[in-house]
């Protein structure tokens, strides 16, 4: 399981993603959300739906819900038992219930709605608050815990391992021991972006480049630097850095890392948002649209554009593809 992308660091590089994506909607502020609407019908006066749901790796998409609140804009999904959790850039946490469907609102209670991260590994949710720190809960967002002793309350990405919580912010990348909870200082002076760890492998993006650890997390090295990695992906085969130039990087793991870089276009004025692997495709969001590859990340074909929007998010799930959405 991998963390998520805050897009709302302190520094300047990270608000070039947002001058991309930013504008104003005007949704109703209930959620009614168990029918489906196509993609085809005019978005004219509908408002921005910050969920879309795909049945074919991403070459079509239904909007999921209707009647959103005003100004919402998805930021990151993560899945959990039964569930499908969306975090927001301003107006908290909302909760898909069965088969993703029907939504709620949840987390009113946060000191911010404000998301900068999301994790959720087995029955416990984490979200990491802006400026704010982390917040866990165990009962579907009912009740919250402030996470204790974290050393900076920046957070941008979350990873639970069976024995630690690892953190990303503004400062560094952090180690939490699960049992005793102390906190380690594992990496400083960096901002760390994103976690991801498959098996032994471990990988975060971070402004000064990709740090990579191949023993789950004792040691790690700085590679692609000094090329910004706004966000990272993990998969059995391989890494990939999607740096701040537009820049995707992927190396193979079966043996010595070697960094190459993925074709894909349309590429300007913009840089990738997201991956993950869907069926037999891995899948990327840009500004211009989703790209799929056949060939673990070499080469790329555009197959979809968002008509009212840019895919932020993507999260493979047994119900299909689904995308967090934002202006």
């Amino acid at each position: 399981m991998h963390s998520k992308l805050a897009g709302m660091g302190s520094l300047g590089w990270l608000l070039f993603l947002l001058a991309c994506s930013s504008s104003t909607s005007t949704e109703s502020p209930t959620i009614d959300a168990r029918t489906e609407e196509s993609l085809a019908v005019s978005t004219a006066t509908a408002g921005l739906v910050p969920v879309l749901r795909s049945l074919d790796h991403g070459l079509s998409w239904a909007r999921v819900g209707q009647n959103w609140p005003e100004g919402v804009q998805g930021s990151f999904l993560a899945e959990g038992p039964e569930h499908l959790l969306l975090a927001t850039d301003s107006t908290g946490l909302f909760l898909a219930d069965g088969d993703f469907s029907t939504w709620r609102q949840i987390g009113a209670a946060l000191p911010t709605q404000k998301v900068n991260a999301l994790h959720w590994p087995q029955e416990r949710i984490y979200v990491g608050l802006y400026r704010a720190g982390i917040y866990s809960s165990s009962d579907l967002g009912q009740n919250w815990q402030p996470l204790a002793g974290l050393p900076d309350p920046r957070v941008h990405a979350i990873l639970a391992t069976p024995t630690h919580l690892w953190v990303g912010t503004d400062a560094g990348l952090y180690r939490q021991n699960l049992h005793s909870e102390q906190w380690e200082t594992i990496r400083a002076g960096m901002q760390v972006i994103s976690l991801q760890q498959v098996d032994e492998t471990m990988l975060a993006g971070t402004n000064q480049g990709t740090l990579i650890s191949r023993n789950a997390g004792q040691h790690w090295d700085l590679h692609l630097e000094p090329q910004a990695a706004h966000n990272t992906y993990l998969t059995q085969e391989a890494a990939y850095a999607m740096n701040i130039n537009a820049d995707v990087h992927y190396t193979f793991l079966s043996d010595s890392i070697r960094w190459q870089p993925a074709q894909y276009s349309p590429r300007d004025s913009t840089y990738v948002y997201e991956m993950v692997e869907s069926g037999p495709y891995l899948v990327m969001s840009n500004y211009h649209g989703l790209h799929r590859s056949v060939d673990l990340g070499k080469t790329w074909n555009r197959v979809y554009t968002p008509k009212d929007g840019v895919i932020f998010d993507l999260i493979d799930t047994p119900h299909g593809l689904y995308a967090a959405l934002r202006r």
